[in-house]
């Protein structure tokens, strides 16, 4: 696979101060480890990693190169953490990796073709939007690439369904759905709303009965004489 090289810097500054210091200087406070290494912090520059990312660079092996330093290093980003309303990248986990042992990360899906299903008014929806893979990192794919070319109303990917690259294991289960074609939803109108019906004067009953037989009787004897 391709490896993409990302530079960095050595960071001293610590708390919580001097790490907003940081961010509002366009760098992002970062920390590389490793199981037979001790732990580095780093300084990213925020527009290189944002590109990066953004053409899909940071799923895959980083080529490590750390100012200062005229030797690479093999890492792949264990974790970033965002701010949940802006998005904004605050911090960065990174691994590094020997190329002689399986590692275990995240890698994203990405979808490829137009769903005929889409096009006769189906809803294209997403189950995941990445997977858990094992692999040699010489294996490790930047991404999974999932067809969705022939996918009617009703059809769908699951990870049994996949073609995966050789050396690549996926840890996620075999019946997990990946993407669908699902139909349309329904909107039901709002019933018509009846006309209202005649209001009718309610039957009289027992004494007012009686009382308006008696005025009607009145009036016609009135009439007579």
């Amino acid at each position: 696979m391709d490896f993409v090289e990302l530079s960095v810097k050595l960071r001293e500054e610590t708390g919580k101060e001097r790490v907003k210091k940081l961010r509002a200087k366009g760098e992002i406070p970062a920390v590389i480890y490793g199981s037979k290494s001790k732990h580095k912090l780093l300084v990213v520059d925020a527009r290189n990693f944002s590109y990066l990312e953004q053409h899909g660079g940071t799923g895959g092996i980083l080529k490590f190169k750390i100012e200062g330093d005229s030797q690479t290093q093999n890492v792949i980003v264990k974790d970033i953490q965002r701010n949940p309303i802006s998005d904004e990248i605050l911090h960065i986990d990174f691994l590094k990796i020997a190329m002689d042992e399986a590692i275990t990360t995240v890698v994203p899906i990405a979808l490829s073709g137009e769903a005929p299903g889409v096009e006769t008014g189906g809803v294209l929806q997403h189950g995941a939007w990445e997977l858990n893979v094992k692999a040699l990192p010489k294996n490790l794919p930047s991404s999974i690439k999932v067809d969705v070319g022939t996918l009617e109303i009703g059809d769908l990917v699951r990870v049994t369904d996949l073609s995966l690259p050789e050396g690549v294991e996926i840890l996620n289960s075999p019946e997990e759905v990946i993407v669908s074609v699902v139909p349309p939803t329904k909107i039901e109108e709002p019933e018509e709303v009846l006309e209202e019906e005649e209001i009718t004067e309610p039957e009289l009953i027992g004494e007012e009965r009686e009382e308006e037989a008696g005025e009607e009787g009145k009036e016609k004897k009135e009439k007579e004489e």
